[in-house]
């Protein structure tokens, strides 16, 4: 089975923050995007992981995560996806 790679990030890539399960930690979340943009890519947020809410114990609804992570894959401009919780 051939394993396939993506090509590596280079300064001035767009990196999707999503929240796929549990939301993410005000603090944590603004201190990751900002290393992110030190080292030079753009960061762009779903609407769920802007949000910073809880449905329960999850960021949102299964719909709207669901709906967020698919954003995400969508977007051509995107060239990585990182979690935004756990």
């Amino acid at each position: 089975m051939e394993i396939i790679r993506p090509p590596a990030l280079s300064p001035g890539s767009t990196i999707a923050v999503v929240s796929p399960s549990s939301p993410a930690d005000p603090k944590s979340l603004a201190r990751g995007i900002g290393y992110l943009r030190k080292r030079g890519y753009k960061v762009v947020l779903g609407d769920v992981t802007k949000s910073v809410r809880m449905h329960g114990y999850l960021a949102a609804p299964d719909e709207m995560r669901a709906a967020e992570l698919s954003w995400a894959f969508k977007n051509e401009e995107v060239k990585a996806i990182i979690a935004a919780g756990g």
